[in-house]
């Protein structure tokens, strides 16, 4: 059985859920730390009242006008089947409890030292935490 960190989507998103991207100060994921926990991901995947927790990584080089972001298109034969073949913009996963064990936890956090895990282990590169930027969430009911 593989468990994920969720949080229950009424403390998450009191009232209306948002869809789409929004801003770093939409969601107070410090505030809502202690409701967040680990349960199975097979029940998660289809039950509409928690929201998975998943860092995603965007990776761009220069700015402004020069500024590129790295895109690639997933296999055809992918883990989830919904994504092969697709065109990703980043990197993601889902927080796992053995992302608690991660020593980068006590400094940066389980979201930051999950999201490097996904770094490394999606494309080798080992960036640090400093140089990583918050620039918001994506909230979506879709399963595409």
């Amino acid at each position: 059985m593989r468990c994920i960190l969720v949080i229950e989507r009424k403390h998450l998103f009191p009232g209306l859920s948002p869809q789409g991207f929004l801003p770093p100060d939409a969601v107070d994921l410090g505030r809502s730390a202690d409701r967040l926990f680990f349960a199975e991901r097979e029940y998660m995947e289809t039950n509409s009242h928690y929201k998975q927790i998943i860092p995603y990584l965007m990776l761009q080089r220069g700015v402004g006008d020069e500024a590129r972001i790295l895109c690639y298109q997933r296999k055809a034969k992918h883990t989830e089947q919904r994504l092969g073949g697709l065109w990703s913009v980043g990197f993601g996963g889902h927080i796992e409890p053995i992302d608690r064990d991660d020593a980068r936890v006590a400094s940066h956090g389980l979201l930051v030292a999950s999201a490097l895990r996904e770094m490394v282990e999606e494309t080798g590169l080992e960036p640090g935490a400093d140089a990583l930027q918050p620039c918001g969430y994506i909230n979506s009911h879709s399963q595409a």
